[in-house]
């Protein structure tokens, strides 16, 4: 366990080289990792997952993500009119489920060109079985950590989801790509874009420095994201098929809980903290133009709204934790310890997101500690919702920008408060799986 910031600075950035794997299974480590979601750049390791990375990562340029923001705006306002039925009759709804719905019919909107009837349909496939995969039974969660791999096959229990949910998406995914490789059409959606790459070998499609974003400041990290990569033209290794459908997968697993959640919990703290919903409303109705709309480049550089969004992931982190394999011995900087070769090393970052040491009054929702005048008294690797160095969360601009539309849509158009069925403070389940709270019930009404 790895909580001090400097130490952390060396493990997940400085090097990098040495904790460049994640663990995925745990009891998988020493096994063929030949399934789709082991092809995913979240579970890939040593060159491999670099090769997928440099391919994967320009997927999530703010250039790529501005083309989506039209449809997300589409989808925020099919949100907003389900709200709508619910302001005029119960006056409170279910910030979990909606939330679910919503982040549904996004992912499989931006990440396949799909549609998705989940905000009118509860019934509806794709939310179903997205949701199956986060609803994994405890005893299911504990098998797959605790038992052997060469016993789970018998016990059919392969991973922490079922068969049926990846069989489900993976399924729909190759249905899509056969289409696509046999189009001329160019498609914006996420699989679109990875076959853009593939078909037109366009290196402009290659990640490069200057359009990623970095958690944490410091010019080392850009630079050792230039050591992780690989020159994919050089080398000629574009994504194959199967690596393509394992990509999909891996946008509706990791968009689906991450997404939703924090979409929710923002929701839960602005029903709990009035001034600052307040604060949040006259911020968005100050940045609408003349034609109604808050422009793209608009909504990614409110300040407020990111204070607000950034205190929600400090406060309600997606990950609690981050883990990486050492793939040869290391002396942890002045420390005297060693660690030797294969093993895990976790930072706990969910306690690190609360430990007054680092956040005066760490239990409190204060959105302005992340204002840029306030931004001094961050100490880096002390934020960690999305990791840090060169294997932080490639989806992350995606995330943010689908809660933040979604969000600009509510508050401009309702007030959120809470009710006798509001719960505070949250109940987390017992073991985390994304999904920390089974439901999260707030009120709302229209402001207009």
């Amino acid at each position: 366990m790895v909580a001090e910031p400097e130490l952390i600075n060396h493990i997940i950035v400085t090097d990098f080289h040495v904790f460049r794997d994640r663990i995925w299974k745990p009891s998988d480590r020493n096994t063929d990792r030949n399934t789709v979601v082991d092809l995913s750049v979240a579970a890939a390791e040593g060159d491999h997952w670099r090769r997928v990375r440099a391919v994967v990562s320009p997927a999530f340029t703010g250039r790529k993500l501005s083309k989506m923001h039209a449809l997300i705006n589409e989808l925020s306002n099919r949100m907003v009119n389900a709200l709508d039925v619910i302001a005029k009759n119960e006056g409170q709804f279910d910030a979990i489920d909606m939330s679910e719905r919503y982040v549904t019919e996004v992912i499989v909107a931006c990440g396949f060109g799909a549609k998705s009837s989940a905000l009118t349909d509860l019934d509806d496939p794709y939310l179903v079985n997205a949701r199956n995969i986060f609803s994994t039974s405890m005893f299911r969660f504990l098998c797959a950590h605790l038992i052997p791999t060469f016993l789970r096959p018998f016990l059919n229990i392969k991973s922490l989801t079922t068969d049926r949910e990846t069989d489900y998406f993976v399924n729909i995914l190759r249905q899509i790509l056969t289409l696509r490789l046999n189009s001329d059409k160019k498609f914006a959606d996420f699989i679109g874009l990875l076959i853009t790459a593939r078909k037109e070998r366009d290196v402009t499609l290659v990640d490069n420095d200057s359009q990623i974003h970095y958690i944490n400041s410091g010019g080392e990290e850009p630079s050792l994201s230039r050591q992780s990569s690989v020159n994919i033209k050089a080398v000629n290794q574009w994504l194959s098929d199967e690596e393509i459908v394992a990509q999909g997968f891996m946008f509706v697993g990791a968009g689906f809980g991450t997404t939703s959640s924090t979409l929710a919990f923002m929701a839960y703290e602005l029903a709990l903290n009035p001034s600052v919903q307040q604060k949040l409303y006259d911020e968005i109705n100050g940045a609408i133009d003349s034609d109604g709309e808050i422009p793209y480049d608009v909504l990614t550089r409110l300040p407020y709204l990111d204070a607000v969004l950034s205190e929600t992931l400090r406060l309600h982190t997606p990950a609690p934790k981050l883990t990486r394999i050492a793939t040869r011995e290391y002396k942890i900087g002045d420390t005297g310890i060693t660690i030797p070769k294969g093993m895990t090393v976790e930072v706990p970052v969910y306690a690190i997101h609360r430990s007054p040491k680092y956040y005066p009054n760490p239990d409190q929702f204060e959105p302005d500690r992340f204002l840029q005048e306030n931004r001094h008294n961050l100490i880096p690797y002390t934020y960690l919702p999305f990791g840090g160095g060169p294997r932080f969360c490639v989806g992350k601009r995606f995330v943010l920008l689908a809660v933040k539309v979604a969000m600009v849509m509510i508050i401009r158009k309702y007030r959120l408060f809470r009710t006798d069925n509001t719960v505070s403070p949250l109940i987390l389940q017992k073991y985390y799986r994304n999904k920390m709270v089974k439901s999260i019930w707030l009120g709302i009404e229209r402001r207009y």
